[in-house]
């Protein structure tokens, strides 16, 4: 298999695997205030608002927007 073959969201995801998992380390951590603070920075940069705008275009069959643009790309930073 060579480096064309694989689907770019496919390379993205397996990249931010690692922060995706500290984040949800941060979310399920028996300190509440380190819990709510994640959830606080998360909602206020916008991530949240991303992931249900995705969810919601997966339920309608797509994960791209108006432009076609992918929609999944640059999703955690």
């Amino acid at each position: 298999m060579t480096d064309e073959d694989w689907d770019l969201r496919f390379v993205e995801a397996c990249q931010t695997l690692p922060t995706i998992g500290y984040y949800l380390d941060l979310l399920y951590t028996p300190d509440e205030e380190l819990r709510k603070d994640t959830a606080e920075a998360l909602i206020q940069d916008g991530t949240i608002g991303r992931l249900e705008g995705i969810l919601q275009s997966e339920k309608e069959g797509g994960a791209e927007d108006a432009e076609g643009k992918d929609r999944t790309a640059g999703l955690v930073a």
